[in-house]
């Protein structure tokens, strides 16, 4: 899993504002189209890729000419159809996407350094927060795998060992605790032969990591009599 750092995150702004810059220029490669805002005909066709800039300057021409009006150029596919608002580059109402791109071209190294400057925090607990969740969600495994591993020894060890062990009180019927922790609920047969499965393997702080022994051990139970039912139970 990769870190995020602060120049990754500038890397990844910088790139977004590249990607609206190239969806602003609107260069089609198919043509463009004309069209009156008022009832959305078509007033002229330029299918020429290189006559956006007729096309702009034929619009401006009809806006001086009836400052009522609004006129926008679109980009034209391959099949000459075009979308009013999507592939829209012009318009005369608000000079559309075309100074927006023009604006970004000349000044995304400024406008980069001023996000960055002015939420230099933010980005600061973004990366740290980013970070932190990626290290959480690898501990998280770490116990996940290590509960796994502790389920199967704990199984291994409820087949062949736990009723041979010697220990204060006696042996543990490990296979019977599990029995009646899957069938009955019942925890605290169970929690004893956690204790004594700590005491056989010699685990290190076995009393402060107790209880994941204990989720270990419920889920020892649950795979073994889920591959292996009680058939009185079923």
């Amino acid at each position: 899993m990769n870190k995020l750092t602060e120049n990754k995150l500038q890397q990844l702004i910088k790139e977004a504002l590249e990607e609206m810059v190239t969806d602003a220029e609107g260069m089609y490669s198919h043509g463009y189209v004309l069209v009156d805002d008022a009832d959305m005909v078509v007033l002229g066709n330029y299918s020429n890729p290189d006559d956006l800039q007729d096309a702009i300057n034929d619009a401006k021409s009809m806006a001086e000419a009836n400052p009522y009006g609004s006129y926008r150029v679109c980009g034209c596919d391959e099949n000459g159809q075009y979308d009013y608002d999507e592939t829209c580059v012009f318009s005369t109402f608000n000079e559309g996407k075309q100074r927006f791109a023009k604006y970004l071209n000349e000044n995304i190294k400024t406008i980069l350094t001023q996000v960055i400057s002015e939420n230099k925090d933010k980005i600061k607990e973004i990366i740290k927060e980013a970070n932190q969740s990626q290290k959480t969600v690898g501990r998280k495994q770490k116990i996940s795998e290590a509960i796994d591993d502790i389920a199967s020894q704990f199984i291994d060890w409820a087949l062949n060992d736990s009723n041979t062990q010697r220990r204060m009180g006696g042996p543990v019927n490990a296979l019977q605790a599990m029995h009646d922790y899957y069938y009955n609920n019942d925890d605290d047969a169970l929690y004893i032969a956690t204790e004594a499965f700590a005491e056989a393997k010699g685990i290190e702080d076995a009393e402060s990591n107790i209880y994941m022994i204990l989720d270990a051990a419920k889920k020892a139970a649950e795979y073994y009599f889920n591959s292996n039912p009680d058939e009185e139970q079923v």
